[in-house]
């Protein structure tokens, strides 16, 4: 989602445990289907150099560094929220979408795979400017919560979320959503035995991990269910932290809950919490929750226009950024870090790059595709209902963010409109070919005639099968606002003209 009202946070799961003996038979060499998350010598879109993207530093908050410093005055009655107020959904993304829970085939486990890092994904500079900024009436990169502290030049995480010897890994994927979104850096911990007489729902996978808050935090919003946690923490300038799949919140949140209220409605099987209070980098905050293979951390940044977001190190491009699955705002919280702990973090990322984790490419086919059309600038939250995002009713067409799949192009898919089910993992993929006819890639393919490419069943962030499950028909238009698409049962394309047979979908920008 890219803004809107904040939502509860979501604590359902979106990534899975496999074991290490599994991993292992597909990482260290990926098949010829798998050849890539970083571009190779196709037409590589190119995205804005990193070099550009400086993190900053928080503010001087002059923040009490005992423990004491976190507790504050009850509060019994609902804290005045800015405009939208935030109204409980089902995601853990600070924009508000409506969603369904996750799919129940769930993300595999990253691998640590010990590669120099290459280049990191890039996608093409756009030449028009996004629709939105902050010169409308209504900005659509508001902060979600009334935070009046500012950040003291540039934004950065001065303490750790984990120790790094904690952490097994880190891997970027859509995971179990079909929209982009915030936490698309999964953070892998060590597996553990599973008990063959507990349920999968019901047993520990992964083992439980200290979690720290990596930054000044003015204003709490956390909620859980009968299994686990949730949480999004607000920083200096209102900038959103999300953590998912936690539990056992510290000694010092705990303290800080019972002091004040939680929101009307709270009963044994959930219960939410929203409210200022401060809460200094450096303490404990919750434990990875153990019944996945890790835990979702993200950071989007508030009150950046989509010019200044494009700066930002994983950004990326969104044409419209505040109709995504949470990605409108959000950026690579692992370059956030100081050092040393940035490249302690980066370098558990192995073969994945972290972004871009918005791939709109104007005039092509790649990026984010809709169910309705998109108005040519923020709406405002009075018609929310009509521009809100149902990531079911959605497509997204990316390029893989692994560095040795450059060539993989990916699309992930909710309900089934146009002959191809969501799949096992809510996603199919494609080698792309330099030349054609067939197969080009996402941002190869633009208006004026009808396209075919031909997709396998990507089984989870590493694993594409061999064998074609469908060909794509895809059609841009001429303005390039409306992308029509229809699988077929076949399993190759040739070399056209391609037809739809009836049984196509048109998605819009």
């Amino acid at each position: 989602m890219a803004c809107g009202q904040q939502p509860m946070p979501d604590v359902e799961a979106t990534v899975e445990s496999i074991p290490q003996s599994e991993l292992a038979k597909v990482t260290p060499t990926p098949s010829p289907m798998i050849i890539a998350a970083s571009r190779t010598s196709i037409a590589i879109p190119k995205l804005l150099p990193t070099s550009t993207n400086i993190p900053v530093k928080p503010a001087a908050t002059g923040t009490p560094t005992t423990v004491k410093a976190i507790i504050l005055t009850k509060v019994f009655t609902p804290v005045p929220t800015l405009t939208p107020v935030p109204i409980p959904l089902t995601t853990t993304t600070p924009v508000a979408v409506a969603t369904v829970p996750p799919s129940q085939i769930l993300t595999p486990k990253p691998s640590k795979i010990n590669n120099p890092r290459s280049s990191p994904v890039q996608i093409p500079r756009p030449t028009l400017e996004p629709k939105q900024s902050a010169s409308t009436d209504f900005f659509w990169n508001d902060p979600l919560q009334p935070v009046t502290q500012r950040c003291n030049g540039n934004f950065e995480f001065t303490h750790k979320l984990a120790n790094p010897s904690d952490i097994e890994a880190i891997g970027v994927s859509p995971g179990s959503h079909i929209a982009p979104h915030d936490h698309m850096a999964y953070w892998g911990t060590a597996d553990i035995e599973r008990h063959s007489n507990k349920s999968h729902d019901e047993q520990q996978v992964s083992e439980k991990v200290q979690l720290y808050n990596p930054v000044d935090i003015f204003f709490i919003d956390v909620s859980k269910n009968t299994k686990e946690w949730g949480a999004t923490l607000y920083a200096c300038n209102g900038h959103a932290i999300m953590l998912g799949h936690i539990s056992e919140p510290s000694e010092e949140l705990s303290l800080l809950l019972t002091e004040n209220e939680p929101e009307p409605g709270c009963d044994k099987n959930s219960c939410r919490w929203l409210f200022p209070g401060l809460i200094p980098g450096g303490t404990p905050l919750f434990k990875s929750s153990g019944y996945t293979s890790g835990f979702d951390f993200g950071l989007s940044l508030a009150g950046l226009t989509a010019e200044e977001l494009q700066k930002q190190p994983g950004y990326g491009y969104s044409i419209t950024p505040w109709r995504t699955g949470g990605s409108g705002n959000a950026v690579c919280p692992l370059e956030y870090f100081k050092e040393p702990l940035r490249s302690e973090y980066i370098e558990l990322l192995g073969d994945f790059n972290c972004g871009p984790f918005n791939q709109d490419v104007p005039g092509t086919a790649m990026g984010f595709w809709l169910n309705t059309p998109s108005t040519n600038i923020f709406p405002g939250y009075e018609t929310k209902d009509e521009w809100d995002v149902d990531e079911w009713e959605t497509i997204w067409l990316y390029q893989d963010f692994r560095k040795d799949a450059h060539s993989t192009y990916n699309i992930t898919v909710g309900h089934n409109t146009f002959g191809l089910d969501s799949g096992p993992h809510a996603e199919y993929s494609y080698s792309a070919s330099k030349n054609g006819p067939a197969n080009l890639a996402w941002d190869n393919i633009k208006s004026g005639k009808n396209y075919c490419v031909e997709l396998r069943v990507k089984e989870n962030m590493f694993v594409i099968s061999n064998d074609v499950h469908k060909i794509l028909i895809v059609s841009l238009s001429e303005d390039a606002k409306k992308l029509t698409v229809e699988a077929i049962d076949k399993n190759k394309c040739g070399d056209g003209p391609w037809v739809f047979q009836g049984g196509e979908k048109t998605f819009y920008r």
